[in-house]
């Protein structure tokens, strides 16, 4: 008998909100934001941010500014014959001695 009023006891003890479940789960929902708020509030933080980041915005747009330039600048061009020759390499003998002969027929032509 004595072990079943101390459990009663110790029952009577325990905070008001966790008796009962329910207003457990009212308590702990109430703590903490939901899903959407969350977000939302990302989202506003990350808008305010570049809003406020001057020296970002600037960056980038000096960075499409150089991009342009060097657009107009600078321009893929084929090689020459004798570039070509330059780069070729393969692994049959005498590399050298036949890149030597096709220098000369470029040279003629």
């Amino acid at each position: 008998m004595n072990g079943g009023s101390s459990k009663n006891s110790v029952a009577n003890l325990a905070p008001a909100w966790r008796k009962n479940k329910d207003d457990l789960l009212m308590f702990q929902m109430d703590k903490y934001l939901t899903f959407e708020q969350i977000t939302k509030a990302q989202l506003d933080e990350m808008a305010r941010w570049k809003d406020q980041d001057l020296k970002g915005s600037r960056k980038t747009l000096y960075i499409k500014e150089v991009q342009k330039k060097n657009d107009l600048i600078l321009n893929v061009t084929e090689q020459s014959r004798l570039e070509k020759l330059q780069n070729y390499e393969d692994r049959w003998p005498c590399l050298n001695f036949r890149k030597t002969l096709l220098k000369i027929r470029i040279y003629i032509n």
